[in-house]
């Protein structure tokens, strides 16, 4: 369905699309124990419903066995691939930025901004409670797969 919504330039369902499948292609994978926890997909999930076409084109091309978007990734390959901030209070707009000029933290490396400021208020408003947990967590799941 989500191909279709992008042929048909629908790209706000196509989003709708790529979220959903996102968040339950994460469900079915932490309820067997092979993924992230769904605790930390939180902000991909924003993201792909927020997402620029490029970012669309190539989730789908990753998660569809098809040459159907072949053709929409040549057009949509120069756009700039956005990325969401974290920080609950940045000032641009809908929280994107340019994705190749995001930072992201260092101590759980799920958390994105877009500039050096949003980090520290993000940290200072309560990332840093949250960082530990997240920390804790990629760090149980990388250590259940490697038994």
């Amino acid at each position: 369905m989500g191909t279709n919504c992008i042929q048909n330039g629908d790209i706000d369902l196509a989003r709708q699309c790529a979220s959903c499948a996102n968040y339950f292609k994460s469900f079915i994978e932490d309820i067997f124990q092979q993924s992230r926890p769904l605790s930390l997909e939180v902000d991909k999930n924003i993201e792909l419903f927020m997402a620029d076409e490029h970012t669309l084109v190539r989730f789908f091309q990753k998660h569809i066995p098809c040459t159907c978007l072949d053709g929409k990734y040549k057009e949509v390959k120069s756009v700039k691939k956005l990325g969401f901030c974290s920080n609950p209070q940045c000032k641009i707009p809908d929280r994107m930025a340019e994705r190749s000029a995001m930072l992201y933290c260092q101590r759980c490396r799920q958390a994105n901004y877009c500039s050096r400021e949003c980090q520290e208020d993000h940290w200072r408003a309560g990332h840093k409670e949250t960082c530990e947990e997240m920390r804790n967590e990629r760090k149980a799941y990388k250590s259940s797969q490697k038994s």
